[in-house]
């Protein structure tokens, strides 16, 4: 696979990339949710069947799954979860919204370089993987598949399209289009909406995939304020508010960034779902590694 076709900051070292993945294979080796209730799990020779996590009680679903004391502390019934020992298939769903680019672009490059990191170690590990730009629609899409030639394939995917230049939306839900109910998600967004886009991940969360969430920080490089009147535009929408008082729009801004993404960080902590906060001058490495260790 030569450089002339990719970016080269899309090409990661491989070696670093293979000892990530065997310090992470305990954590990635075959986590595919298996189904609770009505459906049956078969216990495979040779393969375990771990504890996964838990959920909300749906209907049909086995009585005998309830676990009492985890609905006591949540005050709502909820069922346990497991998960097999086997390859499983995953989507790294990329936010290629027109937020991603802001702060000179710096979050869409750690954005990529996580998706391509994510896609070298779980395909390293024997899993299918598949990669989707998303927007308030799909913007573009790798079909999942196995092997050397499809990491050149999510590479080429990751570098050929862009995020968003402006207008359009942000909608992770738009995934569930294309995602089946057998795959796991890992999601690379800034999670920039009123409710840290939680109601769409709710959605994908109730058809039993696996949630893995990197939130990148959705802070710009604020200019210092000089007196002067500051004009707001978002980058998405084209709404533009003119703000009299820098100082305190500045400060307003910053602290609702921050409770989004303690909102986020809570909903996830709530369905032990793991979130993993990102600056855009973290090292991809680093994390990966409190990702999943700390998951």
């Amino acid at each position: 696979m030569g450089t002339s076709t990719l970016a080269a900051e899309s090409l990661l070292p491989e070696a670093e990339l293979a000892r990530v993945a065997k310090i992470l294979a305990r954590y990635l080796a075959g986590r595919q949710p298996a189904a609770t209730g009505s459906q049956t799990v078969r216990r495979v020779a040779t393969q375990g069947l771990d504890f996964l996590d838990f959920r909300e009680y749906q209907h049909g679903d086995d009585a005998r799954s309830i676990d009492w004391r985890a609905s006591a502390r949540s005050r709502g019934v909820q069922v346990r979860r497991y998960c097999a020992d086997v390859a499983s298939d995953w989507y790294l769903c990329v936010d290629s919204s027109a937020s991603m680019g802001i702060d000179g672009g710096a979050n869409w490059l750690l954005a990529r370089k996580l998706a391509a990191a994510l896609s070298y170690i779980l395909l390293h590990l024997g899993h299918r993987v598949g990669v989707l730009l998303f927007s308030s629609e799909i913007d573009a899409a790798c079909a999942p598949g196995r092997g050397y030639p499809q990491y050149a394939r999510i590479l080429r995917t990751l570098h050929t399209h862009g995020n968003r230049a402006g207008g359009g939306g942000s909608d992770p839900g738009a995934c569930a289009a294309v995602v089946g109910r057998h795959h796991s998600l890992m999601i690379i967004s800034d999670f920039l909406a009123e409710d840290a886009m939680v109601s769409a991940l709710a959605r994908l969360r109730a058809s039993q995939r696996q949630l893995h969430l990197f939130q990148l920080d959705g802070a710009p490089d604020w200019p210092p304020p000089d007196g002067s009147s500051l004009l707001l535009e978002d980058v998405e929408s084209g709404a533009v508010r003119l703000c009299g008082d820098t100082a305190a729009a500045l400060t307003e801004a910053s602290v609702r960034l921050a409770q989004l993404q303690r909102d986020l960080s809570a909903w996830g902590r709530r369905f032990n779902i793991p979130h993993t906060l990102c600056h855009a001058d973290d090292n991809w490495r680093e994390l990966l590694l409190r990702h999943f260790i700390e998951a």
